[in-house]
C-alpha cells in the first residue's frame, strides 16, 4: 500500500510542478498581450498532465499484479 501512496504523492507533484511551471509563461504571454502562444502552452500542458496520470494509472496496476520491480527483467 505504501508504493501506492507514494506513487500518487510523486504524481501529484510532478502535476503541481507542471501546473506552476506552465501557468507561470502562460500568464506571462498572456500579460504581454500574445494571443496565440498560450492556448498552445495549455494544450501542451494539458497533453503533459494526462501522460502523467496515465503513467501513474500504469504503475499502480503494476504495483497490484506484483510487478512491482519489472525494470530488473532487462
Amino acid at each position: 500500500m505504501g508504493k501506492i501512496i507514494l506513487t500518487i504523492v510523486i504524481t501529484v507533484l510532478m502535476l503541481l510542478f507542471a501546473i506552476f511551471y506552465f501557468g507561470g509563461i502562460i500568464f506571462v504571454t498572456f500579460a504581454e498581450g500574445i494571443k496565440l502562444l498560450p492556448i498552445i502552452l495549455l494544450l501542451i500542458a494539458i497533453g503533459i498532465a494526462g501522460a502523467i496520470i496515465y503513467n501513474m494509472i500504469e504503475r499502480i496496476k503494476e504495483i497490484k499484479g506484483g510487478d512491482e520491480n519489472d525494470i530488473s527483467k532487462y
